[in-house]
């Protein structure tokens, strides 16, 4: 299916493809073979654009993180539930982000948040937030209150667009290509 694609996440074991218009699609493999259905798409208004999508396994939903959305007005950043197991999409943010809190947080002045790869880390239980546009990495509760804002470096994070965490904590942040190589940098978890 021709579309925009921008993120992946594992829920229970099975895929799912998050579209920058918010559409979600689950990949299954049957005996047809390795195909994709279209779980849901956000009913919002207005532009919306999409990058992040990320499991939360406490709330038993795939959480979507605006990069630009029309409701935002520069001032937040809305994150939207997904219940793959009943409900689907809840239209009403599940938190908002501050983005005055992210500026106020960042050791450089920045522009705004736009989220470009989002994920729980597993030991800490904090969500880290890429944002690749203005080189942060922002770490937030599970509720999206910004708790620390860091900068990350043009050189070693030319265009930060992924984001992991091994089981042990370990974090994988993966950059484009941008007239190089794409490239993967791995941070050892150290308590």
């Amino acid at each position: 299916t021709k579309g925009d694609y921008e993120d992946i996440a594992v829920y229970k074991g099975m895929p799912y493809v998050l579209r920058s218009d918010g559409m979600i699609t689950k990949i299954i493999r049957d005996s047809a073979g390795v195909r994709g259905i279209e779980a849901g798409k956000i009913g919002i208004s207005g532009t919306n654009d999409f990058e992040t999508m990320y499991a939360d396994t406490a709330r038993k939903a795939l959480i979507i993180i605006c990069k630009n959305c029309a409701m935002d007005n520069k001032k937040s950043v809305s994150a939207f539930s997904f219940y793959p197991d009943s409900t689907g999409f809840d239209t009403n943010p599940v938190f908002t982000i501050d983005a005055a809190e992210v500026e106020k947080l960042a050791p450089n002045k920045t522009s705004k948040l736009q989220p470009s790869a989002a994920a729980i880390h597993p030991i800490l239980k904090k969500l880290f937030i890429i944002s690749s546009a203005a080189n942060l990495l922002v770490i937030a509760d599970l509720n999206g209150k910004v708790e620390s804002v860091f900068e990350l470096g043009k050189k070693l994070f030319p265009q930060p667009e992924g984001l992991t965490f091994k089981n042990n904590g370990d974090m994988y942040i993966s950059n484009e290509g941008v007239n190089t190589r794409a490239t993967i940098h791995r941070f050892v978890y150290k308590p």
